[in-house]
């Protein structure tokens, strides 16, 4: 009786032992899950920052390339496609899962590409110099070349000054331009009036003014006189001067010989109605004199 007794204690002692040594077994695995769950935790937040890092370089490349774009429209082909590989790169990585492998690959591809976007732009800055001191030695020279030629310039300048002042002295003056409407009656005498219906014959004057460095010559006036509703009266005939036309009343001819003198001329009309007619005179395409005149 006491042998069965101790058996069955040395049976209960042993399970115990063992139950002990199963729950401090799967104590250390619950701790070591648990440690490996942690670890794979940081060892993801971990990647998921490298991913970020790397994401943000790229895009801090692609910023650079975009502003060096912007403002040179002209560079060469290599910059455009390097950008179009950053965005490509950027696109793909932004959908790649995270992993260590990945994470590797596209670092490496990303930093083989700011190298040559850090290269291609050395290159581009490296010209610019260049190019701005070949900018500054072209501007140096221009320089002397202006001063060697300024000398030249300003006698050219003088001797222009003086021939635009002996033209512009020689340009003809014109003055007491008027229109003065006339009945004409059967005996032959003129009426002045201004009563539109009764009408018949307009005089035209004006006076050139004397010019002594003006040379003599043949002078023609072409004269329009335009109606209330912007008919042109008299002849109504067209020249063209160039690409400019011109519909006249009537064409005026002067001998000028430097001395003052006066143009009159007339033009016969009828039918006219009241309101506002207007007149004016050109020499060529250019119109030198113009007034108005009303009809009641």
């Amino acid at each position: 009786m006491e042998n069965e007794q101790l058996s069955n204690n040395l049976i209960n002692k042993s399970f115990k032992t063992v139950i002990v040594v199963l729950t401090l077994v799967l104590l250390s695995g619950l701790f070591y899950i648990n440690k490996r769950s942690d670890r794979s935790k940081e060892v993801i937040a971990t990647l998921q920052n490298q991913k970020e890092y790397t994401l943000k370089e790229l895009r801090l490349s692609e910023s650079k390339l975009n502003k060096v774009l912007v403002d040179n429209s002209n560079l060469s082909k290599q910059l455009v496609a390097e950008r179009t590989k950053l965005k490509k790169l950027i696109a793909e990585y932004q959908k790649a899962d995270v992993s260590e492998s990945l994470n590797l690959k596209y670092q490496k591809k990303s930093q083989d590409l700011q190298n040559n976007v850090f290269f291609l732009m050395k290159e581009l800055d490296r010209y610019k110099k260049k190019a701005d001191s070949t900018s500054v030695a072209l501007v140096k020279t221009k320089k002397n070349n202006d001063n060697l030629q300024s000398k030249n310039s300003d006698l050219k300048t003088q001797n222009k000054k003086l021939s635009d002042k002996i033209e512009g002295a020689a340009v003809l003056s014109y003055l007491d331009f008027k229109v003065t409407p006339f009945k004409l009656r059967n005996s032959g005498k003129q009426l002045e009036t201004d009563k539109a219906s009764k009408v018949d014959l307009l005089k035209i004057s004006f006076t050139i003014a004397e010019n002594k460095l003006s040379k003599g010559k043949e002078k023609k006036y072409y004269i329009q006189i335009i109606d209330n509703i912007n008919n042109v009266l008299g002849e109504k005939k067209t020249i063209l001067f160039g690409k400019k036309s011109l519909v006249y009343s009537i064409i005026s001819t002067v001998n000028y010989n430097s001395k003052s003198i006066t143009v009159d001329t007339e033009i016969p009309v009828s039918d006219l109605t009241k309101g506002m007619y207007y007149a004016n005179v050109f020499d060529e395409s250019n119109m030198i004199l113009s007034t108005s005149f009303d009809l009641r």
